[in-house]
């Protein structure tokens, strides 16, 4: 698999970073090309900081190298794109369950083997709006700069915020992507990596003093 990668030049496009980030997945991935490491490990055998680990995650996705179920905890379920030539299993259809992802084919409908799978959609349905907001890809969103590093830059903050457990809704990136178009392509840039690096829920540009924001009331956060 490597070897048709560097053959494809795909390697030098996304640079050493995401791409020692695609080995180390690949090193742990099963006959189905899916892995689960955490964070932890994950730091620990790229010797990458999160950060750097959000965005090269970012830049894989974005060649469609990976894709990911982010999880609840501190561990994402990462399937490894097919190429072709490269023999992969078929990937076993994915039940979720409140404990996690199971395969659970010959158990019954609504168990898995850890205990109650979640409710379908028809045994759960949502108005429009919450259907409108779960279905909602912020990362599809027509952005206001068209170059490489900022749709980097914007699904590393994309990610970011489903790590922290704060999904980007369609009214909230509304109102940031008017907001960067205002401050400019590098400024944008330069706020969304020290947003993430900060860990914080919104988005701020750094100041002269390296302060931190003010804090912000809850209903009044993006």
């Amino acid at each position: 698999m490597s070897n048709e990668l560097i053959e494809t030049g795909v390697t030098a496009s996304v640079g050493p970073g995401p791409w020692m980030l695609y080995c180390v997945l690949v090193m742990h991935a099963n006959g189905h090309g899916q892995c689960w490491p955490s964070y932890t490990r994950l730091m620990a055998k790229t010797g990458m900081s999160k950060h750097s680990l959000i965005r090269a995650t970012a830049i894989l996705e974005g060649h469609g190298l990976i894709s990911i179920e982010r999880g609840e905890g501190r561990m994402n379920h990462y399937q490894i794109a097919p190429l072709t030539g490269v023999n992969l299993a078929p990937v076993p259809k994915m039940h979720r369950c409140k404990f996690g992802t199971t395969t659970g084919a010959n158990l019954a409908p609504d168990r898995c083997k850890f205990g109650t799978l979640n409710k379908t959609k028809e045994q759960d349905p949502l108005n429009k709006t919450q259907r409108a907001r779960a279905d909602f890809d912020a990362k599809s969103a027509e952005l206001p700069f068209t170059s490489d590093a900022f749709r980097t830059a914007w699904l590393a903050w994309c990610n970011h915020r489903l790590e922290i457990h704060h999904k980007l809704t369609p009214t909230t990136v509304a109102q940031q992507l008017k907001r960067f178009a205002a401050w400019g392509e590098a400024r944008t840039i330069a706020a969304i990596e020290h947003s993430i690096a900060n860990g914080w829920r919104g988005c701020f540009e750094p100041d002269s003093n390296g302060k931190s924001p003010p804090a912000i009331p809850e209903g009044f956060r993006l």
